[in-house]
This record gives structure tokens, C-alpha cells and sequence, in this order.
């Protein structure tokens, strides 16, 4: 224990040490900055026709990967730099905050006896202050409304440090991740068999990850790695990590068409429901359980090819897939997926709809069969003064033929509330009217803590959860059986 704490701690100096670049995908934070279109990048922006415009709420508007997750792009960043904190000290080179438009003046455009080269730009104009009134910071301005015809005209009201010239001025993007946690867990579990109490204490680093997003020709056009160190919560040493490195995504990516049109092609997995980062929820670890027999869903991907539109408020995805990889890979899976929805800047309110459709060969019991799984889900947020919410209803069919038949509905809320600055309650709850196994039975779910962005870079949380799962005795051998489990676990996530 005592050498893990020095760990962490050796850990944490380093990362506090440099400049945060990377973040993992949480959907939630979509709804949150809605209304702030500071939130993305500098303030006073006019807007482009409607075929050149990237403005968009969905996934891509923050991550490299259109899908959600792993490297942020600048646009990301900025997010995270001017404000995902709660405290910002000049020690660690954290950005300072944005004025607001009223105070900015970034060009002044040329006059017909100036040429463009003598135009004069200014930098962005920023502020001491770590709180500032979002509410200056929205579309009262209404220059999104205007939209500039002449590029030059447009440019001009962008400053250097925007997240659109800093994508100009690098071929390259390169970040890490790293999440650590100490976890108390008791448990008690019912069973024809007997009755079990357990009790255990873990300290261990969950994930580590590493990213590159390559830009060799243009802004457009990207080659992404990520690479991922798995922890092991029931290992002795926490050098056995770098046993388990396995790739999380490979890809090759065609972005900033014509409608915020994507194209991409590789190893990645396909967006399906709000991915969120923490894939212990109960949510995750059914998905998991119906795409692969397993509830570890981290390290579960697919060879495939996508497509995608987010011309600021609908965005659609279309994804084809083949080649499971995970906790049981298959050559022969074969799937199809898709996203759709509409993410509003008013009330940060959103709502999507996803469907996953896919098939694989097996043997089981000797017999060769093609499981199928079937799941739909639907999302909605909003942002409801300093609480945001955040919903997702999942309905999974799994049919594996002369074995079994299963099918369930999960259904969760997840509600963060700001308390001072960015420093949120945090409550979540699930209900599902299958186990998390996917058999006969329910499982419940209940979460609530505290979570802390103290610096960029830099986030804490502290969550109790309690969980009870219940199956019931059907014809095929399962038997009756009750598990009841609390834990209380701190986390500390770094990034760059």
C-alpha cells in the first residue's frame, strides 16, 4: 500500500509538471458548455455558409476520433485549458481565461489603400480572473447569425491562438491519460451453493493511454494510434501493467468536408449510446456481455468503416463492421451500426438514437451456431441551471440458437451538479429488468460523490455505489441466486 500511495504520488508531481493536452470522452460535458460558445474557441466568431461550417455539437466537435474518446483536438483543448478547471496558477502554465467579445478586437480589416498583408491583428485579449459570468460568453452578440461570404473577412476575426490556426500551424497532435484508483469493496452473494461475505482493498492503475494524431498533408486528412496499458486491480505488482498493452485504435480519417462530412476506415469501435469513460456502470458492462461474454467492454473493438454529417445541430454516422476484437475475438463478426440525433446549444439539450445490428460464428457445446445481438438506445440531456442531465435507455436482444434467447431493457440517469466552480455532485442510478449477465432476474445500481477539475489536466472523484443483482432459476440450469455489493472508490485521472 504504502509503496502504491508513493506511486500516485511520483505520478501526480509529473503530470502537474506540463501542459494538459488529452481527455477521455464524456458526453455530459457536451451539454454542459452548449451555451458557451467560448467553450470551443476564441468568442466573436462570425460564421461561414453552411457547406464550409464545422460548428457541431456531436462528438467530433471536440475529439480527433468523430466516435468519441481518446485524443481531443485543439478545439478540445481549448475546452479544457480555459475551462474545465477550478483553479489556474502561471507555476504550471495554465492558459488564462477569455475575455468576453466585447473586449476583444482581433484585426482591423483592410482599407482599399491597404493591401491584406498590412492587416493589423491583435492577439487574444484574456483575463486574471479564473471566475468569469458565462452568461457573457453566449450568442447575445448574434454573429453566429451572420454569415461572412468573404473569407478574408472572416479570418480576420479569428486570433492566432484559436483552436483553427493551431490545427494550421501543427502536422502533429500527441497526448496521454492515466487513471488511477484505490477501492473498498464488500460484498455479499446468496447462491443454492452457500452464502459468501467478502471484503478487499485495491490500489491500481486502471488504464494508461498514449495517442498520435498525424497530419501529413493537410489539416484534413489524419493517421491516429492509441495504445493502452491495462492495469490489474488483483495483481501484486504494479509493474505487471506493462505486460498488457494491446492497441485501442488504428485509423485512417477524412474530416472538415463539405457538411462537416467524415470519412474513416480501421480499428477503432464504432459509437453506440453515450460512451462514457467509466466501464464499470452497469450500462457498459452490459454492452459488453451481449457483444462479447464479457463485462469488460475497454478492450473491445472492430475492424470498420465509417461515415458521418454533423452540420452543427443533426449529425448522422453509418458504420460497417467485421472483426471483433476483445475479450473473445472473431474473424467472422459482421455488423452494422448507426447514429442519429440533435444537439441544441438552448438548454444544452440533446437527443440521439443508435441501433447496432451484428452476427458471428461460434461453437458452443460442440455445435457450431451464428449468435446474434440486436440493441437500440436512446440518449437525451440537458442542461437545467448547474445541473446537468443526462439519460440513456438501452434495449438489447441476443439470440444464440438452440442455446438461449435474451432480451432486456437498461435504463440510466446520470445527473452532474456544480457546486463552486468546477467542482461537481455527482449522482447516477441504473435499473435494468435483466441481470448483468443477461439472464432472467433485474440488476440495480446506485452511485453518488463528489468529482473535482481542480487544474487542467487534473480530475479527482470520489464515489460510494451500492449494487444488487438477482437472478432467477430457469429450465436451462440457472439457478436462484442474490448479490449485494458497496464500494467506496477515489479515482485520479491525468492527462495531456
Amino acid at each position: 500500500m504504502e509503496r502504491n500511495l508513493k506511486l500516485v504520488t511520483a505520478i501526480l508531481g509529473f503530470f502537474l509538471g506540463i501542459t494538459s493536452l488529452a481527455l477521455r470522452a464524456e458526453p455530459w460535458l457536451g451539454n454542459r458548455f452548449a451555451q458557451n460558445c467560448a467553450g470551443c474557441h476564441a468568442p466573436g466568431r462570425k460564421n461561414v455558409p453552411t457547406t464550409q461550417r464545422r460548428c457541431t455539437l456531436s462528438c467530433q466537435g471536440c475529439h480527433v476520433n468523430p466516435n468519441g474518446g481518446g485524443l481531443r483536438s485543439f478545439y478540445g483543448k481549448w475546452n479544457e485549458d480555459r475551462w474545465l478547471k477550478s483553479f489556474r496558477t502561471d507555476v504550471l502554465g495554465n492558459a488564462k481565461s477569455t475575455a468576453p467579445y466585447i473586449k476583444q478586437n482581433y484585426a482591423t480589416l483592410p482599407t482599399k489603400k491597404d493591401s491584406p498583408q498590412h492587416t493589423k491583428r491583435k492577439v487574444l485579449v484574456t483575463s486574471d480572473a479564473t471566475a468569469v459570468d458565462e452568461a457573457e460568453y453566449d450568442r447575445e452578440d448574434g454573429l453566429e447569425y451572420i454569415v461572412s461570404q468573404d473569407r478574408k473577412e472572416f479570418l480576420a476575426q479569428i486570433p492566432f491562438e484559436d483552436p483553427y490556426y493551431l490545427t494550421e500551424r501543427s502536422k502533429l497532435t500527441a497526448g496521454a491519460d492515466v487513471r488511477w484508483q484505490l477501492q473498498q469493496l464488500k460484498f455479499k452473494r446468496s447462491s443454492p451453493t452457500g452464502d459468501l461475505d467478502g471484503e478487499s482493498w485495491k490500489s491500481f492503475l486502471m488504464a494508461g493511454d498514449i495517442g498520435i494524431d498525424w497530419r501529413p498533408v493537410y489539416r484534413r486528412y489524419h493517421l491516429v494510434y492509441e495504445g493502452r496499458y491495462y492495469g490489474n486491480p488483483s495483481g501484486d505488482r504494479s509493474e505487471e501493467v506493462m505486460e498488457t498493452v494491446r492497441k485501442r485504435s488504428l485509423y485512417a480519417l477524412v474530416d472538415d468536408l463539405p457538411f462537416n462530412t467524415f470519412l474513416m476506415a480501421g480499428y477503432y469501435r464504432p459509437l453506440f449510446g453515450n460512451p462514457v469513460p467509466d466501464h464499470t456502470t452497469l450500462g457498459q458492462r452490459m454492452l459488453a456481455q451481449a457483444l462479447q461474454d464479457s463485462p469488460y467492454i475497454y478492450d473491445l473493438n472492430y475492424e470498420a468503416v465509417s461515415i458521418g454529417t454533423a452540420p452543427n445541430v443533426p449529425f448522422l454516422n453509418l458504420h460497417m463492421m467485421k472483426r471483433q476484437f476483445g475479450a473473445k475475438p472473431n474473424d467472422t463478426n459482421r455488423g452494422f451500426a448507426a447514429n442519429m440525433g440533435l444537439r441544441f446549444v438552448t438548454l444544452g439539450a440533446s437527443v440521439t438514437y443508435s441501433f447496432w445490428n451484428a452476427q458471428r460464428q461460434e461453437t458452443v457445446a460442440g455445435e457450431k451456431v451464428t449468435p446474434r445481438v440486436q440493441m437500440h438506445a436512446v440518449t437525451g440531456g440537458m442542461q437545467l441551471w448547474r445541473t446537468t442531465l443526462t439519460s440513456e435507455f438501452i434495449g438489447i436482444l441476443k439470440d444464440v440458437p438452440n442455446q438461449a434467447f435474451r432480451k432486456g431493457v437498461v435504463a440510466s440517469l446520470d445527473t452532474n451538479t456544480r457546486v463552486w466552480r468546477e467542482m461537481y455532485f455527482n449522482l447516477q442510478f441504473a435499473n435494468s429488468n435483466i441481470s448483468q449477465s443477461l439472464t432472467p432476474g433485474n440488476s440495480k445500481q446506485l452511485r453518488a460523490g463528489f468529482r473535482s477539475f481542480l487544474t487542467p489536466g487534473v480530475d479527482m472523484m470520489l464515489l460510494y455505489g451500492v449494487e444488487n443483482m438477482e437472478t432467477v432459476a430457469t429450465d436451462d440450469g440457472q439457478t436462484d441466486s442474490d448479490l449485494v455489493s458497496q464500494d467506496i472508490q477515489w479515482q485520479l485521472h491525468l492527462y495531456m
